[in-house]
């Protein structure tokens, strides 16, 4: 009779107990005409061993199915695996070497700061690169000394990007060799003369005040504004029209409030709408809010708000709940059926209950509490808690090869 060696696992952590027990998985070939089922626990769930009996085509000469999966044996890891390490007090592999400024590529090694040169640092794959701290500016001559040395906005030898050069005498506009078709170089400004109130028909020439020019009074919600390049020409002031043709009462309709002209005359909202410029998005005048959602017209500008759930309107227009943000350690607000309530950041938990220390639990990083309170990994052996999940390897493994 042929036996088969048993094999074991270090001790590991139950997520259900928060316990540590030792699985032992063997078993003994037994003679050809056993028929009893073997069942085990593996890794805290419970398995089927094979059973043996007469051999059929689908197994091999062992008697085993050649077609089944193999489990694999996963033992506790104690060493970290690249590219983390332990940097420091604290818990440990929570240092990644491949992207921290202050440990790149190895414990202490800081990468420097190059502010006063546009530059800022980055660690990637473990080594200190430089990249230029706004788009603005570029590293043409490719010099540490003088970081990114360029605005390609205004440089007319580097225009939009490094050795595009303008023609003699044309300026670098906002990254364009001189200014668009239609447009006017106005000291460094391209600009519309034909309907500039500050440059109307040539660069300087300011529209004055209807007032100072002795002008007639405009009608209702008119003004007196730069267009075809000259300034004594009355139009709508933002946010009106003339919806009756009448000159007399000028521009008598708001597009910005009218649900019967919203954002044009005539455009009619639907029953229970509101017409209102929104807070984001489009900023023309719109029709605003589906059933279901309420109208707030809040400080920070009109918007459509689920009072249930919406953290600026939370129960009433303009109740915020971020104020608990920050009010203990890793917590913010959230609304929770039209009630502020507070929250703990992605990552972190409450684990002893005491609101007054906040969310004192890093679930990524604790051995104590690794990816929810109360699960332990084996830190009497030396187990890391990694991104949430104890450290385990495939038995046989080298500890710089840990599994998934």
């Amino acid at each position: 009779m042929s036996r088969r060696s048993s094999r074991s696992l270090a001790p590991i952590a139950s997520p259900a107990t928060g316990a540590a027990a030792l699985f032992v998985i063997g078993a003994t070939a037994l003679a050809s005409a056993c028929t009893s089922e073997t069942r085990s626990v593996f890794l805290g769930r419970e398995t089927e061993l094979p059973r043996f009996g007469a051999p059929d085509a689908s197994t091999t000469d062992a008697g085993i199915d050649a077609d089944a999966p193999v489990e694999k044996l996963l033992c506790v890891a104690t060493e970290c695996p690249a590219p983390f390490a332990t940097c420091g007090s604290g818990h440990k592999c929570t240092t990644d070497l491949s992207s921290d400024l202050h440990n790149c590529g190895a414990c202490g090694h800081e990468c420097p700061e190059f502010r006063s040169l546009d530059v800022l640092p980055r660690c990637s794959a473990g080594k200190c690169r430089y990249e230029c701290a706004d788009t603005d500016h570029v590293d043409c001559n490719e010099l540490v000394e003088d970081g990114c040395e360029v605005n390609v906005r205004r440089d007319p030898n580097n225009c939009g990007a490094c050795g595009h050069a303008c023609a003699p005498g044309v300026r670098c506009i906002e990254g364009n060799c001189g200014c668009p078709t239609g447009l006017t170089d106005c000291d460094g400004t391209c600009v519309d003369l034909q309907r500039d109130n500050w440059n109307c028909g040539t660069c300087g020439a300011m529209c004055p005040y209807w007032t100072e020019a002795g002008w007639d009074e405009p009608p209702p919600n008119m003004i007196y504004n730069c267009r075809e390049g000259q300034c004594e020409k009355l139009e709508c002031v933002a946010g009106y029209r003339d919806c009756d043709g009448e000159l007399e009462n000028g521009c008598e309709t708001s597009i910005a409030t009218d649900p019967a002209n919203c954002g044009a005359c005539g455009k009619k909202c639907a029953d229970g709408q509101r017409c209102a410029v929104p807070l984001s998005g489009n900023a023309a005048p719109t029709c605003m809010c589906a059933a279901g959602l309420t109208f707030c017209d809040a400080s920070m500008g009109p918007s459509c708000a689920d009072l249930l759930n919406d953290i600026d309107n939370c129960g009433a227009c303009d109740n915020e709940c971020n104020y608990l943000a920050n009010t203990a350690p890793n917590v913010v607000g959230q609304c929770n059926q039209g009630r502020c309530e507070r929250k703990c950041v992605d990552g972190f938990a409450d684990c002893d209950g005491d609101p007054s220390n906040g969310c004192e639990v890093n679930l990524m990083v604790d051995g104590s509490n690794c990816g929810a309170c109360g699960h332990w990994c084996d830190t009497a052996a030396g187990q890391p808690c990694i991104k949430g999940s104890c450290l385990m390897i495939e038995c046989g493994l080298d500890a710089g090869e840990p599994t998934k």
